[in-house]
């Protein structure tokens, strides 16, 4: 397996690069696709990918789960959400590991990074202290892993299949769920990650910790500095909106009404002050806050001005847009983002990581989910048609509105740099000498020349840690 990832600001032409790879693969190559929208696949990849045979597994009569491993015992790629992720079982890697046994290669797409590590849908945490009561799991003192110790009654069998992937955890007082399994991963001779900044992501983090190397391909430099360049003259980052509030989770529950009522003034002031409409706005905070779930939350909103007009699937207004957004063109309207939260990662996740070698930048990852979620805007839109056709730079300003002062420094500190951290850097000279070293060690060590990976592995790690990862791994597979 040979991981690589193209890590690149938003609207570089990740996405492109990978419809551009299915549409010429060859139908001999086995291909699976995981996106954040469903809308994504419907609206984009099934079609701009006309050739590339992709199947969404549907729920028409079965679940969408049941479809997806009938999808896999055809002669077909596949597309799904990355909600698809945390469903997969042993059957799926068995059916995934017959592809292509004797033509092709199988590769796995990841569209954006899946945040790996989250509150899960299908782990209740009062079904799990009542799991713990009967015995029927085990939880490791030292890393937090949950094991089951005995099958689970049928209608939890879910809930039982994530336990045996081994990607549950309880980490901080919850349980979690460790989205992606390296087993999963290893299925595929290639697997390609799409994203923007991935060494402040948690997969990062988790592919590290499992000894893994991740190759970084080569970006435009030039391009790069340009895209920056452009949406430093359109943003207009309003700095004179502020909440003198704490703006965490905590700080939301602490103050309930307070914070109800900065909310909506903030969302006005910005409103009124750059004179954009509701419909070209997108605001963000906390689903939930203060006792209230996220119905309540929206009924609340859409008491007020700022909550009126269309609404969004769930309930909540149009103008409401989740802080977890990625990889969307759907708000690419919009002229006024409005992000009224100060995010942080789940504390237990970077004692998890610390303890096993990887230290995750808190600060870093919290920008990281405010860039993602600003580039939802009109800001992604670099080139608008005139009349005739001709393509014109787009001139549009975009205003963003960062109530949180140390998110706004941050943020400024970002857009006025042109580092972009995870791009291939790597002069051809340099590389070259990298890759003379490694082939040298290869001829004193060549147990170890048939691993895909090895080239990132060196690069990263070096000589002594590179062969104790694939020692290791030697050893498993044995």
């Amino acid at each position: 397996m040979k991981i690589e990832c193209l890590s690149v600001i938003p609207g570089y032409g990740k996405s492109s690069k990978c419809i551009i790879e299915l549409n010429n693969s060859s139908p001999n190559d086995f291909n699976m696709v995981f996106v954040p929208l469903l809308s994504e696949i419907k609206e984009r990849y099934l079609k701009e990918c006309p050739n590339a045979n992709l199947v969404e597994p549907l729920d028409d009569n079965k679940t969408k789960f049941d479809s997806l491993k009938e999808v896999l015992k055809e002669e077909c790629n596949v597309i799904t959400t990355h909600k698809m992720y945390e469903r997969i079982d042993a059957e799926v890697v068995g059916l995934i590991n017959k592809k292509c046994r004797f033509k092709g290669k199988k590769t796995l797409y990841i569209d954006e990074t899946m945040d790996v590590v989250s509150p899960s849908t299908i782990i209740n945490n009062d079904d799990m202290k009542l799991f713990e009561e009967l015995g029927l799991i085990s939880i490791n003192e030292d890393t937090g892993k949950v094991s089951a110790l005995k099958e689970f009654p049928s209608r939890y069998k879910n809930t039982f299949n994530v336990i045996e992937n081994g990607l549950v955890y309880f980490l901080d007082g919850r349980y979690v769920v460790f989205e992606i399994g390296i087993d999963f991963l290893q299925c595929f001779d290639r697997v390609v990650i799409l994203t923007h900044r991935f060494k402040t992501s948690i997969m990062y983090h988790y592919i590290k910790t499992e000894g893994r190397g991740i190759h970084f391909l080569d970006v435009d430099k030039g391009r790069v500095r340009k895209l920056k360049e452009d949406a430093r003259k359109r943003i207009v980052i309003v700095d004179d909106i502020n909440i003198d509030s704490k703006m965490s989770h905590s700080g939301f529950d602490s103050d309930p009404e307070m914070m109800k009522r900065e909310l909506n003034r903030v969302i006005k002031e910005a409103m009124d002050k750059t004179g954009v409409s509701l419909e070209d706005t997108r605001y963000t905070f906390f689903k939930s806050f203060g006792g209230m779930d996220a119905k309540a939350v929206n009924r609340w909103v859409k008491t007020l001005k700022i909550g009126k007009g269309e609404q969004n699937e769930d309930g909540s207004p149009k103008a409401f847009l989740a802080h977890s957004a990625k990889a969307t063109n759907d708000h690419s309207n919009c002229k006024l983002m409005v992000w009224c939260l100060d995010k942080h990662i789940n504390p237990g996740i970077p004692q998890y990581f610390s303890e096993r070698g990887q230290k995750i930048n808190r600060r870093e990852w919290s920008l990281s989910q405010l860039i993602q979620w600003v580039w939802r805007s009109n800001i992604r839109v670099t080139e608008v048609e005139k009349e005739g056709g001709e393509l014109v730079p787009n001139e549009e300003t975009v205003y963003i509105v960062i109530p949180h002062a140390k998110s706004r420094r941050e943020f400024i500190k970002w857009l006025n740099s042109d580092e972009e951290e995870d791009a291939e850097t790597v002069d051809s000279l340099a590389k070259a000498q990298k890759n003379g070293k490694c082939k040298e060690w290869l001829n004193r060590n060549p147990q170890f020349a048939d691993f895909e990976d090895v080239e990132e592995l060196y690069h990263q790690y070096g000589a002594v840690q590179t062969k104790n990862i694939l020692k290791e791994r030697m050893k498993k597979a044995a």
